[in-house]
């Protein structure tokens, strides 16, 4: 099978490399569906949104010259790449890592407040409307994170200290 056609099935079904079957999603096994948050995926959903948001505050600098846009987008920006690599850092220690995500969803929270009152001024898609639903849809990730309970330990962690010594 291609790898076009791999990826556009992937969306609809899982796929059981060892024995080449394909489960369409209705047809999943309960003890085949995914259960707890990846960390290493929220990592990196964490790391890109503070990285947008960074290279936000840096290309709108660059286009209006309004240094209050580079701190903006730097500092909130900044400050989500870290509490994300703290997260991940933390998480494959095999300690709890919600501190951290509560810090990104606060973070998420104070920028869709502050972009949602600057939309509601100036209505402007970009970058005001942009940054609002991208800070909205991580403040509904964090959500669902903390909801479901948090990350779980590393499974790698969990097996390290089931195998005895």
């Amino acid at each position: 099978m291609s790898a076009a056609a791999m990826s556009q099935l992937s969306c609809f079904a899982t796929i059981h490399y060892n024995t080449n079957t394909v489960h369409p999603p209705h047809l999943l096994i309960p003890s085949q569906l995914p259960t707890g948050i990846n960390s290493d995926r929220h990592a990196i959903k964490a790391s890109n949104s503070g990285g947008i948001v960074f290279s936000g505050g840096l290309i709108g600098f660059l286009f209006t010259r309004d240094p209050a846009t580079l701190i903006s987008g730097g500092l909130y920006g900044s400050a989500l790449l870290v509490f994300s690599m703290f997260s991940l850092n933390v998480w494959r220690q095999g300690q709890s890592s919600l501190p951290f995500i509560l810090g990104q969803a606060g973070i998420a929270a104070a920028l869709f407040w502050k972009n949602m009152k600057t939309y509601s001024l100036t209505k402007k898609i970009l970058p005001t409307g942009l940054n609002v639903v991208l800070s909205a849809a991580m403040l509904c990730f964090y959500m669902y994170v903390v909801v479901s309970g948090g990350n779980p330990p590393s499974k790698k962690l969990k097996s390290a200290a089931a195998a005895p010594s």
